[in-house]
């Protein structure tokens, strides 16, 4: 009886994580929600879902579903929460230290460097080679990937 209960509290939260990307993709759009987090709209250049992980410590990777959002000055992550946008990461372009994207197929990665930080952002081909053009033309230097980061596979790129 017991397993039955976890084995059902287990679905149930596998159903919430796959509706939280839908619920990504869904305010992506929603300029309310954006201004209500603080974001200027006039200098928004992306605002992209994206299946992320902020990789600071030899820990493994926990990734997580974000709105990622470029301004003409920073990026910024923001989870969903209670209808919500929630800060995760706020970077000005100043701060990043390099930027690199690996993949092939439709897995692609950008992985975005600052201060013994790495930023990996799981999100479609022509969308990681738009940011990467984007940040590398506005003064963020390219540097060569860590070999993709995975979930669930500890990766320490802080020895690499």
């Amino acid at each position: 009886m017991r397993f039955l209960f976890v084995l059902g509290l287990l679905c149930i939260s596998a159903v919430c994580a796959a509706a939280s990307f839908s619920q990504i993709k869904r305010i992506a759009d929603d300029d309310a929600l954006l201004e209500n987090a603080g974001v200027s709209l006039r200098e928004v250049q992306f605002r992209l879902p994206c299946l992320g992980a902020i990789i600071e410590t030899s820990d493994p990777p926990e990734f997580s579903n974000y709105l990622f959002v470029q301004s003409s000055n920073e990026l910024n992550l923001f989870s969903l929460e209670d209808g919500y946008l929630l800060s995760e990461v706020q970077l000005k372009l100043t701060a990043i230290e390099g930027v690199a994207f690996t993949g092939a197929g439709a897995h692609f990665q950008l992985q975005i460097f600052s201060h013994r930080r790495v930023i990996a952002l799981f999100m479609e081909r022509d969308k990681v080679q738009a940011v990467y053009a984007w940040l590398t033309d506005h003064g963020a230097p390219a540097r060569e990937p860590l070999p993709p980061i995975n979930k669930g596979v500890s990766t320490n790129p802080f020895r690499l």
